[in-house]
């Protein structure tokens, strides 16, 4: 390869080198590198940035990019690479808006020059940035990331969320204001955590957002972070105080997350415990069209397995006052949710719709993705027959008699199942069983009952009352 070049919006990288494959491996030996000097390219590579008017933004400040990869590549090998790029005192502005990016400065290194990939080495010596005013900082160094990653880093920021509209232009009917800040550091090995050995890890710091409002045009509900507060250290991160609310939707939240870099590093287990207080979650805000259209029988697809993640440790425990999906209401709710060993596990689960009350306890499991597996205990009481049939479409179909019914009636339901690809029951394996019970039901108005009672030609058959029904059942 000679004097090549390809295009990433505005910027441009010239290509040189040479590839060959003997056999099967790959043998490289190739460079790149920005063939432009200007800021304004790389800028243009920033989605939000690279706008229709993004030829009149004035820019200034220098770039050097440049890479290279050279060896042998193959199932077990990987051929050295690095990646170098330096800005110095770069800005831009709109024309149309009255504030600026200034003071603009990334030192990024990325090496290895051996392709094992513990040998790769990162280099973010500096970057700083100040968003009308606002000033951004952050360095890091990592280094044996495989093997065991070893850490220095900081960030430090201060944001006015107000100041984005003065510096980048918002889709119309955007809105976003509210004051983030960070002061966060890490240092050490991550060998001192695994052996929890803290004292040998400097991880502190805090996040912190306040006043946060968020309003999109492609979005039917506003979104307001009051307050969150996320404290560091090395053992876990304190989630001290969440408080935000999601259209008619409101979260209050508290909460730790232990071996979050662990997770983000080596992909291990990422353990959680959170308390969840909510007046109102209204699930029929985040729907959308589509799944709106989907609960039609004409618009629906197979369902997928839902696979629990391995490596999550984590549990809620949630009172919620009063949640809406679909046209059913729930009061009440309280409960214990968790993930853990790839299953999810309802804890004494309460909640009150249909002016009944349900409780339940079970597990769904993926440990075979291929037959997913559930087993739970449903106590149903005191359910409206009339409400119920007005909710489910289910107990349409299946028991039309329910729109001539009226009363209570409860049951306790306990089965087992393994599901197919299709998150449906295999037939052959599900087993359980329960209680059938009524209070007070009559039925009237149904049309084969009529015609029962005028082919016997007792009246009073048409209105069917029964009393106390108390029916078992297995299956």
């Amino acid at each position: 390869f000679k004097e090549n070049e390809f295009s990433l919006n505005e910027l441009t990288l010239g290509l040189d080198g040479s590839f060959a494959m003997p056999k099967d491996d790959m043998d490289m030996d190739l460079k790149f590198k920005a063939n432009q000097t200007e800021f304004k390219n790389i800028l243009s590579l920033i989605p939000g940035v690279y706008t229709t008017d993004f030829k009149d933004v004035k820019t200034s400040g220098k770039l050097t990019l440049n890479g290279y990869a050279k060896g042998i590549y193959n199932d077990k090998k990987m051929p050295a690479f690095g990646c170098k790029l330096i800005i110095q005192d770069a800005m831009f502005k709109y024309p149309s808006l009255p504030k600026s990016a200034n003071n603009i400065f990334v030192d990024l290194d990325v090496n290895n020059k051996t392709g094992v990939p513990d040998a790769t080495i990162i280099d973010l010596n500096k970057f700083h940035v100040e968003l009308a005013g606002n000033p951004i900082n952050a360095r890091m160094h990592v280094s044996t990331p495989v093997s065991d990653a070893n850490i220095d880093g900081e960030v430090k920021a201060k944001i006015d969320l107000t100041s984005i509209k003065d510096i980048v232009p918002l889709e119309k009917g955007d809105a976003l204001s509210g004051l983030i800040n960070a002061d966060i550091k890490m240092k050490g090995r991550m060998s001192s955590i695994d052996k929890k050995e803290y004292e040998k890890f400097d991880a502190r710091g805090q996040l912190s957002v306040l006043d946060m409002n968020y309003k999109s045009a492609s979005l039917n509900y506003p979104t307001t972070i009051s307050k969150l507060y996320l404290n560091f250290t090395p053992q876990f991160v304190d989630l001290s105080q969440l408080q935000a609310k999601v259209g008619k939707s409101d979260f209050d939240m508290k909460g730790k997350i232990e071996n979050f870099l662990q997770y983000a590093l080596k992909d291990e287990l990422l353990k959680g415990s959170f308390v969840l207080n909510s007046n109102t979650i209204d699930l029929n805000e985040f729907m959308t069209e589509d799944e709106t259209a989907a609960k039609t029988p004409e618009a629906e697809t197979p369902m997928t397995v839902i696979e629990v993640p391995s490596n999550l440790d984590v549990s809620l425990t949630a009172v919620i006052n009063k949640l809406i999906y679909d046209n059913l209401v729930m009061n009440n709710i309280s409960g214990g949710v968790g993930v853990k060993d790839s299953k999810v596990s309802l804890s004494n689960f309460k909640v009150n719709t249909l002016d009944g009350a349900m409780a339940i306890n079970g597990v769904y499991a993926t440990q075979n993705v291929k037959k997913p597996t559930v087993d739970f205990d449903i106590d149903i009481s005191n359910f409206d027959i009339t409400k119920t049939f007005e909710t489910f479409n289910t107990v349409k179909k299946l028991a039309p008699i329910g729109k001539y019914a009226k009363g209570k009636f409860g049951t306790q339901l306990k089965f087992a199942a393994t599901l197919d690809e299709h998150m449906s029951p295999v037939m052959n394996t599900l087993t359980g069983g329960g209680k059938l019970q009524t209070k007070n039901v009559v039925v009237e108005g149904f049309e084969p009952i009529n015609k029962l009672a005028d082919a016997l030609k007792q009246e009073k058959y048409k209105r069917m009352a029964f009393e106390n029904v108390n029916a078992s059942y297995k299956f």
